[in-house]
């Protein structure tokens, strides 16, 4: 899982999901960010993520004696089609899409296994604004 609990590569999300009824819950720690997160896959072609991030040392709105600032956020990953021999495997989704929207993001991606390597290629709007690649 990437460290907002959507499966994909560090902070960018990939056309991947896990198998269908698969629950993750997790913790990540990415100063100033601490966020728990729980994902769950059903349907088999539907991801679904929640998470709590906790941002160090930025006060949290009603001044210092609030604490630090929290947020709440939804995500969706839905796999539009599946890889083939030839095709890439793609998938829609929505970062943030239900809250402050802080880290809202909506993408398209195409992910293709080319031997032992994974290649990634997307394309998002609002937090990851623009194109973006990656392998694993």
């Amino acid at each position: 899982p990437t460290l907002l609990g959507q499966s994909g590569l560090i902070r960018i999300p990939d056309a991947r999901i896990e198998p269908d009824g698969g629950l993750r819950l997790g913790y990540a720690w990415d100063d100033p960010y601490r966020t728990a997160w729980a994902s769950v896959t059903m349907l088999p072609q539907l991801e679904l993520s929640g998470r709590y991030t906790r941002l160090s040392h930025v006060p949290g709105g009603l001044g210092e004696q609030y604490g630090d600032f929290k947020d709440k956020a939804f995500d969706f990953k839905w796999l539009a089609f599946r890889e083939t021999d030839w095709l890439p495997q793609v998938a829609i989704g929505a970062q943030d899409f239900i809250g402050t929207r802080l880290w809202g993001a909506e993408y398209i991606a195409f992910s293709k296994r080319i031997g032992d390597a994974d290649f990634t290629l997307g394309y998002g709007s609002g937090r990851i604004n623009g194109a973006y690649a990656g392998v694993r």
